[in-house]
């Protein structure tokens, strides 16, 4: 098996390949330009000074400048890059930039060049322009202009070839890593899906180093986390399907008992016993009940025909099952107000089969809890995007009897979710404590999502 090549060691070999080439590249670009520049040094000089020159005579002439007027000549000089400009009147120096910078540094030394007896071979001039200049007092002097600017240039060339250097280092390192930086990348593509819970797809296996290692470490999480949600699923699955098991077969059993019953209310002739029958009898009505909440619960989450919805009008969906329920209430004994009901047209999104289970549940725990010399108010409304229908009893004191588990109006959310709304009771606001809301009013809201 081939050993694997350490990501610190990769990135070590592509940096001293990329200084090897660079160190190379600089050689041959400062070679080359120094080459063309040496070439050319003798007739850009030449150019330069013959324009210096000429610029030097027009500032002469439209300044009135004299042979004695140094300082406005060294103004005009001083400006002048790499420029040595010496004026002789035949071989006597009258002017020198060298002279005239060294007195401006040593301050209090008198300039004389009265006694500075040299020629322009002694100061070994080798210029290549000359130029006879007028000026204003009417001498005509020999101005010697020097361009030595070749060890500047020289250095100048070095930087820019150094730069050149590391800019091509850059582009080589970069080319080298960026199988590297592409697979980063990549594997931060395959993140970001991984973060979204897309765990379809396996992470890119490249090369063998520390990141193919991290690699192979994200894949090894990713069907960890797949197999444990399988195993998830599949207990799930289980479970609901043994509590389903269970919520159906409870119902034989509590068949036969509730038969048992009424077999015992028609022969029972002692008054003693009739107290303890009727509790038998209301104990299997809360079993029977809760077994088929139960049952509701797992096949509601489970069966997707059950879930199908569709676009109704209100009139003819809600309308109608919220009709039976007043029927059926004013059928129990109840008094019902049927307050600001209105439908306005509109449309939500319904099943048939979850309305149907909701309606009869809300109907269930009315006939249940509800006190009966209290009014049933029944009402809805239109809200923002929404269609609000709201049942309101007054809690009876029988509710301290029946310890309800509120299955049923989970069952109620759920359902109402899966119609693309919510549902709110009351009941939040006390929990389990039923001496608390016991003789208090108890609503639940069924909110629907108005369809455009």
């Amino acid at each position: 098996m081939r050993a694997k090549s350490k990501l610190s060691e990769q990135f070590n070999k592509i940096i001293l390949k990329s200084s090897y080439y660079s160190i190379i590249f600089v050689v041959l670009i400062y070679t080359l330009l120094l080459e063309i520049y040496a070439s050319n040094y003798t007739l850009l000089s030449c150019y330069y000074e013959e324009q210096y020159a000429l610029d030097f005579k027009k500032y002469v002439r439209e300044n009135n400048i004299s042979s004695q007027d140094r300082k406005e000549i060294r103004n005009w000089s001083k400006g002048k890059w790499f420029l040595d400009l010496n004026i002789f009147d035949n071989n006597k120096l009258v002017y020198s930039d060298d002279i005239e910078q060294s007195y401006v540094k040593e301050e209090g030394y008198e300039k004389n060049y009265d006694y500075i007896l040299v020629t322009p071979g002694d100061l070994s001039i080798k210029s290549n322009y000359s130029m006879s200049i007028n000026f204003s007092d009417g001498k005509k002097l020999t101005a010697y202009f020097t361009i030595d600017c070749y060890h500047e240039i020289k250095e100048g060339v070095l930087v820019f070839s150094v730069l050149i250097g590391i800019l091509f280092f850059i582009l080589i390192f970069l080319k080298n890593f960026k199988n590297e930086i592409e697979y980063i990348n990549l594997l931060s593509g395959e993140v970001s899906l991984f973060e979204k819970n897309k765990l379809n797809n396996d992470f890119t296996i490249v090369g063998n180093n520390e990141i193919t290692t991290l690699a192979y470490t994200l894949n090894s999480m990713k069907n960890t986390i797949l197999e444990k949600e399988k195993r998830e699923i599949e207990l799930k699955k289980e479970q609901e399907k043994l509590v389903t098991g269970m919520a159906h077969d409870l119902r034989t059993p509590m068949t036969g008992l509730s038969n048992y019953v009424e077999v015992l209310k028609q022969k029972n002739s002692d008054k003693e016993l009739d107290n303890v029958i009727e509790r038998i009898s209301d104990k299997l009505k809360d079993m029977e009940m809760l077994s088929e909440q139960l049952f509701e619960y797992f096949i509601v989450r489970n069966d997707s025909k059950i879930k199908a919805v569709y676009t109704e009008m209100i009139e003819t969906s809600i309308g109608e099952y919220v009709t039976a329920v007043y029927i059926d209430l004013l059928k129990s004994g109840f008094n019902v107000n049927l307050k600001d009901f209105e439908f306005n047209g509109q449309y939500v999104m319904i099943s048939h089969t979850l309305l149907n289970r909701i309606m009869s549940n809300i109907l269930s725990n009315i006939c249940k809890y509800a006190q009966k010399d209290k009014t049933i108010e029944i009402k809805s409304e239109f809200v923002d995007n929404e269609y609000r229908v709201y049942f309101r009893n007054i809690v009876s004191e029988e509710v301290l009897k029946i310890k309800g588990t509120k299955v049923g109006v989970e069952n109620i959310k759920i359902m109402m979710r899966y119609m693309d709304g919510y549902c709110i009771d009351s009941n939040s606001d006390f929990g389990n404590k039923y001496d608390c809301i016991a003789g208090n009013e108890y609503f639940i809201m069924l909110a629907f999502k108005i369809q455009s």
